[in-house]
This record gives structure tokens, sequence and C-alpha cells, in this order.
């Protein structure tokens, strides 16, 4: 059994993971800091020797990273990542290796807040272009990547529900054919029941979760099923604060 705990601020805000070692120690798995603007979270492995994993820093208010840093097993730093932005309509995100050279930098432009195009290289030669529409109160997003040839070689439709969560994604080659096709249901607490994968490449499962919940509405016990077999469960104590 996985035993973990989540600690939150007064504002609500998370403030710390802990994950319980073989003899119920707690070991720390994630941690916050926050100044006015900004929280830097460090990130720990989940198994021993749980060393450090991973830095962030990101801005409080736009919500989005500034900063990334990797480690590998002995503390030594990887890869970095800069995020710069360009306002609401452009961030760019520069990768640099543990030598501080400058690996690779990908670009996206947003609009109303919907991503609307990303190269993958700084002279754009494999880029990826992403259109919108409504269906049935549903959102429909089609994005179609392309090669430095500007042919496409991958077509990926994905469909929302009104409160955001992926209800279809389907992965299409340059011939129209489907790659792989994943499905998925909610419940009214907008909690996933429900995913089911088809794929030429991969194996083809069904997965489902069935909950019980407290009376604030949160759930307390998971239990997720592949192929209509019970795997795991999952349960939660949560205490609530005045």
């Amino acid at each position: 059994a996985v035993r973990i705990k989540h600690e939150y601020n007064e504002k609500s805000e998370p403030s710390a993971k802990y994950l319980y070692d073989d003899k119920d120690k707690p070991i720390i798995n994630r941690f916050y800091f926050y100044t006015k603007t900004t929280v830097f979270i460090e990130f720990y492995a989940e198994k021993p020797p749980y060393d450090l994993k991973r830095r962030v820093l990101r801005d409080l208010k736009q919500g989005r990273d500034l900063y990334k840093v990797y480690f590998d097993n002995e503390g030594r730093r990887l890869d970095s990542i800069v995020y710069t932005y360009k306002g609401k309509k452009q961030k760019i995100e520069t990768t640099y290796a543990a030598d501080n050279s400058k690996k690779s930098v990908v670009t996206e432009k947003y609009k109303k807040g919907r991503i609307i195009y990303k190269a993958n290289d700084e002279a754009g030669n494999f880029y990826s272009e992403y259109t919108y529409s409504k269906k049935a109160g549903q959102l429909i997003r089609d994005c179609k990547m392309y090669n430095s040839k500007k042919e496409m070689y991958n077509q990926q439709i994905i469909i929302y529900n009104a409160a955001g969560k992926t209800l279809s994604l389907k992965s299409l080659n340059d011939k129209g054919f489907i790659n792989f096709a994943d499905s998925c249901e909610y419940d009214k607490y907008n909690n996933l029941t429900g995913k089911k994968l088809e794929s030429k490449s991969e194996k083809n499962f069904k997965m489902f979760n069935r909950y019980e919940y407290d009376e604030q509405g949160n759930w307390i016990m998971k239990i997720v099923y592949f192929d209509d077999k019970p795997v795991y469960y999952v349960e939660r104590k949560i205490t609530y604060f005045q």
C-alpha cells in the first residue's frame, strides 16, 4: 500500500506532499515556498533514496512557469528550461544543457487563451497549427502537425466537455487512418469514471473507476479497474478546517 499526505496553507494553496515509507515514516515528496508573486516548488523521487529531481519557479498571478531545472541521482544539474512570454500571446521555451549550451527552442502562440501555433525548433521547420470549433456545448480542438517540407504527417482531434475535461482524442496519420483513439467518461463531479484506448501500435485497454464521496462531494475511496478486473484502490482522508 502507498500512503500519501497533502498539506495546504491558510489560503488553501498546496504547501507540501509526503510519501510514507515501509516503516510508515513520512518522506517529503514535494515542497512549496511562496513569495508575494511566485512559488518555488521542489519535486523529489517517489522511491529511495528520495532524491531531488527538479525545481520549478512559477508566477502566481499568471499561473505559469518561469524556470525549471532537472537533477540526476547524484544531485548534479541536468537540463534547465527558461520560459519567456510576450504578454499572453506568445511563450518561448528555451532548454539548456548542464554546460549552459542551448539545446532547443520551442515557440507557442496563443489567441484568447488557446494555443494556435507551436514551432519545435528556432527555424520553425517542424510545427503544429491548432483550430477550434464548438458543437453541442463541446469544444473541438484540431491540431495538424507539419514537417520541414510543410507536409502534414499527423493530426490530433480532441473533444472537451463544458468543464474542459477530455472526452475523446483521435490521432490520424498523413493518410487519414487512425493511429489510436481515446475516449473518456466522467461522473457529475467531473471525476474520471472510464477510459478506453484503441491503438494499432499499443495494447488496447479499458479502464474505469468507482468512487465513494463524503458530504462535501470529495471522493474518499477510488477503486481502479483494468479490463473489468480490480487492480488497486485509493483511500483519502480529508481534514477540513473552519
